[in-house]
């Protein structure tokens, strides 16, 4: 089952038990490690989480954000980072979203390879469309780049999915 965290606000503890395999930087960027652990909690209707009976198996990340104030646009340089700065900001100040970023799709290891991640981006459209945005940006790179880094992104997105390296599970 897939719910919006604001449907099932009982999941907001429990979204981060999920069994994962992040890149070691992740949690290294000053951004995301002071920000990120805060989206769920302060715009649950922008988040999802996927449940096999009372297990939460896989969650699903986004942020509105005004795009339209001087100095932004829909893809920031600066990626992710900049969009989570401008959310907190813009909730801070009141200043209403007129896009919606997607941030994250984490599926639990022993899930992967079922097809769920496509589900949970299917359910993040939807719940950004709920909130009156067309779909959410993606500020993407591919599963496993960082075993590759010096492989240019755009070299890589020509690749298909079976030649990324796989995840070792």
């Amino acid at each position: 089952m897939i719910t919006t965290l604001d449907e099932r606000p009982s999941l907001l503890p429990r979204i981060y038990e999920i069994a994962e395999t992040w890149p070691a930087f992740i949690p290294h960027d000053p951004v995301g490690e002071g920000l990120l652990g805060r989206v769920a909690e302060d715009f649950p209707r922008y988040c999802v989480a996927a449940t096999d009976g009372d297990r939460v198996i896989a969650r699903g990340l986004s942020v509105p954000f005004n795009a339209d104030l001087d100095g932004r646009e829909e893809t920031p340089d600066k990626g992710w980072d900049q969009v989570l700065v401008w959310a907190f900001r813009d909730q801070r100040h009141g200043h209403p979203p007129t896009t919606a970023s997607a941030l994250e799709i984490t599926v639990d290891t022993e899930y992967l390879g079922r097809g769920l991640s496509y589900r949970m981006l299917a359910a993040l459209r939807n719940a950004v469309g709920r909130q009156g945005h067309n779909v959410p940006l993606a500020p993407v790179r591919p599963t496993a780049k960082h075993r590759e880094p010096r492989v240019p992104t755009g070299h890589g997105l020509q690749r298909t999915r079976t030649r990324w390296p796989r995840r070792r599970r």
